[in-house]
């Protein structure tokens, strides 16, 4: 599926946001659901387990509620929803959960146009409601990150929530070396020459009421630049935030056909930080007793606060 892959890159480079399907066979997740820069989708259901038919593996974003039956029209445990001859049936299936969470993404995309496809990834899996099987885990290859709850996503683009969007560093670390492909869906299995790249932000200055999240475009492990699952090593406190993932140009194959190209897709130079902000207080009220309190008297000060969460510090000279 080279052609796939190069207009879904296309599409990632674009800031267009690709949702697809899982799948229905128990089976490990293909093209084009194992691209990078898609979300995929598996399959939930009403019991808030996943389906047993939903296709799993290391590429799985998330699940949605997708029915609890394959193949049963009556069911109504399955997701109620039009039919092709004008009326209405029950189906399932991932086919089902992928168009509910393309909907959740364009709800996201309407109340906050300027979400990038990377952001609206984030947020649904930060917002993810975990599923019982899934233990402690914070990812399972069988239901991703969990299942989407768009009410707790569509909390994260309010206040107290603020979204940062800044510029990371891309450097380049390794200059027209030699590296084997062998699962990528763009490139034919063999050697090429390529240029590796560092994409990476560190940050010691941030002031955040409680630990953020924070993320740049998913990409590649450093040296295995493979279609395996994405990769972004992220470290955050509530004072910094230190991330880092790879890129590789690919310049030509081994018998010095010219690529010129990106891979896994053209590495945007953003980075996120999802997180609730320190907010110096304001004072909106003051009242003493006395009014005035003199020099050499005592009595007492009150304040009110509209707004903040960090420390207030007074300094009474009499």
């Amino acid at each position: 599926m080279p052609d796939v892959a190069i207009r879904l890159m296309e599409a990632h480079n674009s800031n267009i946001v690709i949702v697809i399907s899982a799948g229905n066979n128990n089976s490990s997740i293909t093209n084009p659901g194992s691209f990078a820069g898609v979300i995929t989708v598996g399959a939930s259901t009403k019991d808030n387990t996943s389906a047993t038919w939903t296709n799993y593996g290391s590429k799985i974003n998330f699940l949605a509620p997708s029915g609890s039956t394959l193949l049963d029209p009556t069911n109504d445990k399955n997701i109620y929803t039009t039919s092709s001859n004008g009326s209405y049936k029950y189906a399932s299936g991932t086919s089902m959960a992928a168009p509910i969470v393309s909907g959740a993404v364009s709800l996201m995309l309407a109340y906050k146009p300027d979400l990038t496809n990377e952001d609206v990834k984030n947020i649904l899996r930060y917002s993810c409601d975990k599923l019982a099987e899934m233990g402690t885990n914070d990812f399972t290859t069988k239901c991703g990150y969990g299942r989407i709850n768009l009410k707790k996503a569509m909390q994260f683009l309010d206040p107290p929530y603020t979204i940062f969007h800044g510029t990371a560093t891309l450097t380049k670390l390794k200059d027209n070396e030699k590296y084997w492909f062998y699962s990528n869906p763009i490139l034919a299995p063999g050697s090429y020459f390529v240029d590796m790249y560092k994409l990476s932000i560190d940050r010691n200055d941030l002031n955040y009421l409680e630990t953020p999240n924070a993320w740049l475009p998913t990409g590649y492990l450093p040296n295995n630049p493979n279609n395996s699952q994405e990769y972004l090593s992220v470290s955050t406190t509530p004072t910094s935030v230190h991330a880092k993932i790879f890129f590789y140009y690919v310049r030509n194959s081994e018998d010095g056909y010219a690529i010129n190209m990106w891979l896994p897709y053209n590495p945007s130079t953003y980075y996120t930080i999802l997180g609730k902000p320190m907010i110096a207080p304001v004072i909106s009220n003051f009242t003493q007793s006395p009014n005035p309190i003199c020099k050499g008297t005592t009595g007492h000060v009150s304040v009110n606060l509209s707004q903040g969460n960090g420390s207030l510090t007074y300094n009474w000279f009499s």
